[in-house]
């Protein structure tokens, strides 16, 4: 899975840096000034892929100066965005950004201006070596977000190792 990371990355770098450019030029053209930062938020292991593009050669052709400020979750973030601390963030998935707006947008909704990539996710242990050694009953971890939470439950049906109930939509409860 982690030969596919890196690719993924770099799509998202230029998409990115495309996003960013459309944006800066409209802001350029709207404002007459070139020289507006670009504040870009992010959580976890993001912040670096963030910073690789800020100082990336494709931003600096382009005349982009990106600002990257690291976020502890997903709600933080969203919020410093409505309330224009942020420029834009690019950590959610779909799933998540509609639910943040069904739940905790309050008045500000945000607006998609694109997507990117999805990262993977997997199945990890230190202890057990494979699916088949997972014992009936055993407790694992999953995120505790919608979005992310639906993947992972997928994920764990795909495996094996619960069911869904049938029919059911992307955010549904396990079947009892």
């Amino acid at each position: 899975m982690k030969k596919w990371v890196r690719p993924l990355l770099v799509l998202a770098a230029g998409l990115t840096v495309l996003l960013a450019g459309c944006v800066q030029q409209h802001h350029a053209q709207a404002t007459g000034s070139a020289d507006k930062v670009i504040k870009v938020g992010s959580v976890g292991s993001d912040v670096a892929a963030w910073q690789h593009i800020a100082k990336s050669q494709a931003a600096k052709q382009l005349g982009l100066k990106i600002q990257v400020q690291s976020f502890s979750d997903g709600v933080q973030l969203n919020r410093a965005t409505q309330e224009g601390e942020i420029d834009v963030n690019a950590f959610q998935s779909w799933d998540y950004f509609k639910s943040f707006n069904r739940t905790q947008a309050k008045g500000k909704r945000l607006v998609a201006l694109g997507t990117t990539y999805m990262e993977p996710t997997g199945i990890y242990s230190q202890k057990i070596k494979s699916l088949k050694a997972i014992p009936h009953g055993a407790t694992v971890g999953i995120a505790n977000n919608p979005a992310n939470e639906s993947r992972q439950l997928l994920l764990l049906q795909q495996a094996g190792l619960i069911k869904l109930k049938k029919g059911s939509t992307r955010l549904a409860p396990l079947k009892t």
